[in-house]
């Protein structure tokens, strides 16, 4: 074989390996991956929709639907448009502390994800789930009050009952 052939075989294959490298290290990869890199972009979320966005598509489909459903209620109820991922607080997400070390226990297609800081007292649990082609954050929001409407003066009433 050519050494020139030699060269552009290796290169391919060197090529093909850092790729399958760089796939490897996507933020979503692993669970511990996919809570560190969630806990930094919500730490430097300020407003910015690009990095709300991004942070939103990093959530479980139950958490963005979550968020959904609070976006629409909003919306409803003060007349205005709100992107779901407008609907992300970090100062509630993100705990004050600096997560320093990331350990998940996994089974099957859901994680927990154990994040310590530096004193024993900052200590935290991420549940995590695999869907869509990677890990994604579970947050637990609290749930939804049912929407009661009261009757309006002006309104159509019901007499006689």
């Amino acid at each position: 074989m050519a050494p020139g052939r030699v060269a552009r075989r290796l290169a391919t294959i060197a090529m093909m390996m850092a790729l399958a490298a760089c796939d490897a290290r996507r933020y979503d990869s692993t669970p511990e991956a996919a809570v560190r890199e969630l806990s930094d972009r919500l730490s430097r979320m300020s407003g910015d929709p690009a990095t709300s966005r991004a942070v939103f598509d990093m959530l479980s489909k139950s958490t963005r639907d979550n968020l959904e459903t609070r976006a629409k209620r909003y919306g409803a109820a003060s007349g205005k448009n709100i992107a779901p991922a407008a609907m992300l607080a970090p100062s509630s997400l993100v705990e004050q502390w600096s997560a320093r070390d990331f350990s998940a226990k996994i089974v099957g297609t859901r994680a927990l994800v154990d994040v310590k800081g530096l004193l024993p007292e900052q200590h935290t649990t991420i549940r995590c789930i695999y869907e869509e082609g990677g890990w994604r954050v579970v947050v637990d929001l609290p749930a939804l009050p049912e929407v009661k409407q009261s009757p309006r003066e002006d309104g159509p009433q019901e007499v006689g009952k």
